[in-house]
This record gives C-alpha cells, sequence and structure tokens, in this order.
C-alpha cells in the first residue's frame, strides 16, 4: 500500500516533468552523442597515427600522464547545429590531449586554478618563509 501511494506522489524518473516532445528531443540527443562517441572511438583506433603520433597514453581523468580523445567543437554544439554524426566524429574535429585541459574547458575553469598546476604553489609559513 504503502509503494502504490509513494509511486503515485513522486514522479519516478526526471524526466516525468518534460514534455513528451522534450522528452523525444532528449532520447535524440542521447543517441546523437553516443553515435559520434563510439564513430570518434573508432576513428582514432584507424587514425591513430595522425590522432596519437606520440602513442600517449589514454586514460580516465586524474590519472597522472593520462590523454584523452577530444572534440574542438563539442558534441553538444553539433547536435544544436544538427551536424551529421560523421562530420561530427571526423578526424578534423578530434585532437589526444591531457585529461586537466578537457577538465578545464568544460567547467570554464582555468587551467592555473587546478591544483598544482603548473607546480604545487608555495605556502609561507608563520615567520614568513616559504615553504
Amino acid at each position: 500500500m504503502r509503494a502504490a501511494i509513494s509511486a503515485r506522489t513522486k514522479p519516478r524518473f526526471a524526466l516525468a516533468r518534460f514534455s513528451d516532445e522534450q522528452q523525444l528531443l532528449y532520447r535524440q540527443e542521447l543517441r546523437y552523442s553516443a553515435t559520434v562517441r563510439r564513430m570518434s572511438r573508432a576513428n582514432l583506433q584507424r587514425y591513430a597515427d595522425i590522432l596519437n603520433p606520440k602513442g600517449h597514453k589514454l586514460g580516465r581523468s586524474g590519472v597522472p600522464g593520462a590523454y584523452q580523445l577530444d572534440h574542438i567543437v563539442p558534441i553538444s554544439l553539433c547536435w544544436d547545429y544538427r551536424v551529421p554524426e560523421d562530420r561530427a566524429s571526423a578526424v578534423r574535429n578530434l585532437q589526444v590531449v591531457p585529461w586537466f585541459v578537457i577538465l578545464s574547458r568544460g567547467g570554464n575553469m582555468r587551467l592555473e586554478a587546478l591544483v598544482g598546476w603548473p607546480h604545487p604553489r608555495k605556502q609561507r609559513g608563520r615567520d614568513g618563509v616559504v615553504v
């Protein structure tokens, strides 16, 4: 009984608040971005000598020395302008960059604001001596 009452009072999904058209657009955008990412990874494997000529190790954010595949024109912007998937995942729109570059671009954060970039900040002790 309680489960039935709570199911009626709380929306089950966050999408329940949006119209059917908005939900359809959201699902289409998710499919579009998944397709572009899949095609981008395939292009990275196919054209590794162009996109990653130095053979950088690809990895997750936060891993020291890790690089990631980046879209020069973001996927969301390509979706907004209805760029075809093959053009959004084209080799000329891809680059392999350090993970912290992508992190700084996505959140409108300056590289200098990242902890320890480019060198750890020097702190002054109580007596004014740099530690």
